[in-house]
C-alpha cells in the first residue's frame, strides 16, 4: 500500500512539475523557449519560483545559460541577473548534487555526443565548475569525499587489437580549482557502443586512474 501511495504521489509530482514548466514558458516571454529549457533553481517561502535557469537555443552554434530573478507573484518576467555564452545552442536544464546539493547542468547542441556545461550558483550567479555534460549515472563519488566525481568517455582510436575508448575524470571542488584525470581502455574486440554504455566499467577504470 506505501508503495503505491509513494508511486502516485511522484507521478502527480511529476505532473505539477510539467505544468509549472509550461506555466514560465508562457510568464518568461523567451523566443523559442520550451519546458525541457527552463528549470526552478530556488524557490521563495511562498512556494512560488525565486530563481530559474534558461538554456536558450538561437540556433545550432548560438545560446546560453541565464539565471533570471522572478518576483514573489504570479505575474511578471522577472530580471537576467547573470548569464553565459554556450557557444552552442541549448537543449534542456536539469539539476545534479556535486559540489552543492543542486548544481546545474545545462546540456547543449552537438554534432556526436552528449556535451554541456555544469554549474554553481553562488548567490545570484553562476560559476562554471565543468564544461562537460553529467547526470546520476556519471556523477559517481570515487574517493568517497561526498564530492561526485565526474566521468567523461568518448570514442578512442581502431585499431588491429579492436576499440579503445578514452575517458577523464574531473573533481569539481567548491573552495578550490577542479582537478581532471585521463584514462585508457584497452582496444577490445567488437563495437565500442559497450564500452560507453557500461557505466560500471568506467566507473572502475576512473578509480584506478585516481589510485582510490
Amino acid at each position: 500500500m506505501r508503495r503505491l501511495v509513494f508511486l502516485l504521489f511522484a507521478i502527480a509530482a511529476s505532473f505539477v512539475h510539467a505544468d509549472e514548466r509550461d506555466a514560465l514558458v508562457e510568464r518568461l516571454k523567451i523566443d523559442d523557449l520550451t519546458p525541457g529549457r527552463v528549470g526552478v533553481y530556488s524557490r521563495y517561502a511562498s512556494g512560488r519560483p525565486r530563481l530559474v535557469v534558461v538554456a536558450t537555443n538561437v540556433n545550432f552554434g548560438e545560446g546560453e545559460t541565464l539565471l533570471i530573478r522572478l518576483p514573489d507573484a504570479d505575474r511578471g518576467k522577472g530580471k537576467v541577473v547573470d548569464r553565459d555564452d554556450l557557444e552552442a545552442g541549448g537543449e534542456s536544464v536539469s539539476f545534479l548534487r556535486l559540489v552543492d546539493p543542486k548544481d546545474v547542468v545545462v546540456e547543449h547542441s552537438s554534432k556526436h555526443s552528449v556535451e554541456g556545461k555544469i554549474y554553481r550558483v553562488m548567490g545570484e550567479t553562476l560559476i562554471e565548475i565543468s564544461n562537460d555534460y553529467a547526470d546520476a549515472t556519471t556523477a559517481p563519488d570515487l574517493d568517497g569525499d561526498g564530492i561526485p566525481e565526474i566521468v567523461w568517455r568518448g570514442y578512442g582510436a581502431h585499431s588491429s587489437c579492436g576499440w579503445g575508448i578514452d575517458g577523464r575524470v574531473l573533481r569539481p571542488r567548491a573552495t578550490r580549482p577542479s582537478t581532471s584525470t585521463s584514462f585508457t581502455f584497452p582496444p577490445t574486440m567488437g563495437s565500442p557502443r559497450r564500452h560507453t554504455t557500461d557505466y560500471a566499467s568506467i566507473a572502475e577504470a576512473a578509480c584506478r586512474a585516481f589510485a582510490c
